[in-house]
């Protein structure tokens, strides 16, 4: 129930700063416009063979809202809670630490991602039209394989978040971290056009498991099979990731126990 709260209250507090909403607002829709623009030259100019623009709209907009749900800098957040002392009290509160970066994450990335999308889905329907998918299945393995997606990447920055414990700073982390997935996540480029060493380094890591391969079973380029793999893998990589970062915490918790926070 605290959890659904924090979630809750979250999601209020955004919708409070209503100049913050519509500048993001704006800046959403000129970043995907300039996106597609730059896809529409591209394929209208035969730079690129084999893929129509049609393809490359809700591949832009699914790509934005992906990222949009799953942004938040864990590392610098429990970097801070440790320089100023806070972090002694998730240690001491009845609340897990893991879920309540989690529901903040939610919480934070929810409505500005959907109503963000829903704006530009709108704008991009009146302007470019509207790429309707193969099967209901599609969206239904869309929405599933999203929602694993995004719990994933809350691993991969939970993970990653908790080198606070030993580093001064971790502001390199997360750059380190948002170009591994915008370059092995095809959020960026689609990894279609990858060189086929890099698509087969992408497979051996989490990042294109969060959004790419949603994109793709939106898309209907997998059949049944192949989606129930792409899902099964991403669960697969969400379960070790929480498995490390339950043995990081525990090693984190005594660290501050025995400095004394």
């Amino acid at each position: 129930m605290y959890y659904l709260y924090l979630f809750g209250y979250t999601i209020k507090s955004k919708i409070m700063y209503r100049m913050t909403f519509l500048i993001d607002v704006i800046s959403a829709l000129l970043t995907c416009f300039i996106q597609t623009s730059l896809w529409q030259a591209l394929l209208s100019g035969n730079y690129v063979s084999g893929l129509s623009f049609e393809v490359m709209v809700p591949y832009v907009i699914i790509t934005y809202f992906s990222a949009a749900l799953t942004r938040i800098n864990i590392a610098t957040t429990i970097e801070d809670s440790i320089r100023d002392g806070s972090i002694l009290y998730n240690l001491i509160r009845p609340v897990n630490h893991r879920r309540y970066l989690l529901c903040s994450m939610i919480g934070e990335n929810t409505f500005k991602a959907c109503i963000n999308t829903l704006i530009i889905f709108a704008a991009s329907i009146f302007v470019y039209g509207i790429y309707v998918p193969k099967s209901f299945l599609c969206v239904l393995g869309f929405a599933i394989s999203l929602s694993f997606g995004v719990l994933l990447m809350f691993e991969i920055t939970y993970v990653c978040g908790l080198s606070a414990f030993w580093l001064q700073r971790t502001w390199f982390i997360e750059w380190f971290l948002e170009a591994f997935v915008i370059f092995f996540g095809g959020s960026a480029v689609p990894l279609w056009f990858y060189p086929e060493i890099l698509q087969k380094i992408s497979v051996i890591l989490p990042f294109r498991y969060v959004s790419y391969e949603a994109i793709n079973i939106y898309l209907g380029n997998y059949n049944a099979e192949v989606c129930i793999t792409k899902i099964l893998i991403s669960i697969l990589w969400i379960i070790a990731l929480r498995i490390v970062g339950a043995v990081i915490w525990k090693h984190a918790k005594k660290r501050v126990e025995i400095n004394g926070g």
